[in-house]
């Protein structure tokens, strides 16, 4: 009788131990999710790969527009294997904006940035594409940097 409570009680515990959830801190506002992303980009999804050693999936994206740290052509970008540890359930053929960070030399996204669908991100796209002008206006050393502040100044 003993043996039938035990076990399942034991069970319990001892998976209680293995089972991780994701659980995260809500995303900032766009400008600091900007600010503590290693790269910030749209991109249409054209693999998605499962990986067996890590127990990821390995994402490539075409960049369809780059705001930080991704170059026109393609990037990689791992994720989590499921949303209960934090993986991005991406979608190939389908477009997002995609705010990443990096470990361990690798791109990475998850649940907890500010990545979605491209439908659904509007309002940070807007953002962004003012993110962008500012930051190179804001160089005003170069002479891209002057040039771009006067056209600005002329359409204000």
């Amino acid at each position: 009788m003993k043996l039938k409570i035990i076990t399942p009680v034991f069970m319990i515990v001892f998976l209680m131990g293995i089972v991780q959830a994701c659980s995260c801190i809500p995303p900032e506002g766009v400008e600091a999710e900007f600010e503590k992303s290693y790269a910030v980009f749209q991109g249409k999804v054209f693999d998605v790969r499962e990986e067996f050693i890590g127990m990821g999936k390995t994402i490539t994206f075409h960049v369809e527009k780059n705001w930080k740290m991704a170059n026109e052509g393609s990037i990689e970008v791992k994720t989590y294997s499921s949303s209960a540890s934090c993986g991005y359930d991406f979608v190939e053929g389908e477009s997002y904006v995609v705010y990443a960070n990096i470990e361990e030399g690798d791109i990475i996204a998850s649940l907890c940035s500010r990545t979605s669908l491209v439908e659904n991100a509007q309002g940070d796209i807007q953002i962004l594409d003012g993110l962008e002008w500012e930051e190179l206006v804001a160089e005003e050393k170069s002479f891209l940097g002057k040039i771009l502040g006067w056209f600005k100044n002329l359409f204000n």
